[in-house]
């Protein structure tokens, strides 16, 4: 994958990008940097790749005033655009990214193949997980992100909720849980596929950092779901 710098609407953005079949747009969790998804992104050899650093976040400029999760999928469909692809791709977002990830499908349908929601909210309406794991996640993290862009990052979330339009969202769509995740209890997850119009929920080994932690089982549970044909029904199922 190469990372590299790019200016976009007055923006300066840390990208990751990788050519490959099918393509896979990340967005990522609050804090996090593209050094978080590179276990994942290695284990998806042959996948397309584009993924980068929020504002802020990273080696990304910070943003000089607040923004919405509106702003980001607008920014995000402006990215793939420079980047050459033009039509759909597949998309994915964890944690916070997985918010995003459904503010985007909302604003630019055509832009999204199939959607990944992975250990993530429907926002407002959330489940809570536990205090204390919070504080654990700051330190577990591979955080690069200076404090001005992580409480842009949760700004962008208040008030924020897909609940009522979730069932709009016709791509097939899996959504993924930790068994043991304390941040984002596996009860989200169930929320959101039972208010998706095609939706699966599979629950995998770990905690919220299961998207690293288990890298090679999500990659594996990925290629399943992303190189599959026809539409996907909802169900339920575990993995490990």
């Amino acid at each position: 994958m190469l990372i590299g710098t790019v200016e976009l609407g007055g923006r300066r953005l840390r990208v990751g990008h990788r050519a490959g079949e099918p393509t896979l747009l990340i967005f990522n969790g609050i804090g996090a940097d593209i050094e978080l998804m590179r276990p994942l992104i290695e284990a998806l050899e042959g996948f397309g790749i584009v993924i980068f650093d929020m504002p802020g976040i990273g080696g990304s400029a910070p943003s000089l005033l607040p923004y919405s999760f509106a702003a980001m999928a607008q920014l995000a469909d402006e990215l793939l655009g420079r980047l050459g692809h033009d039509g759909a791709v597949d998309v994915m977002g964890y944690s916070w990214g997985g918010a995003l990830a459904q503010q985007f499908v909302r604003q630019y349908p055509e832009r999204c193949r199939k959607l990944v929601l992975a250990a993530t909210t429907a926002g407002a309406v959330m489940i809570p997980g536990q205090p204390a794991s919070w504080a654990r996640l700051a330190g577990s993290l591979h955080q690069t992100g200076n404090r001005i862009g992580q409480l842009y990052q949760l700004m962008a979330t208040v008030g924020w909720t897909s609940i009522h339009w979730l069932h709009r969202l016709a791509q097939p769509c899996l959504v993924l849980t930790g068994e043991r995740d304390t941040i984002v209890p596996p009860a989200n997850g169930l929320l959101l596929a039972s208010h998706l119009a095609n939706a699966r929920l599979q629950s995998l080994e770990g905690g919220h950092l299961f998207i690293r932690d288990q890298a090679a089982s999500v990659a594996k549970t990925l290629r399943t779901f992303l190189r599959e044909e026809g539409s996907t029904t909802s169900s339920q199922g575990t993995a490990s």
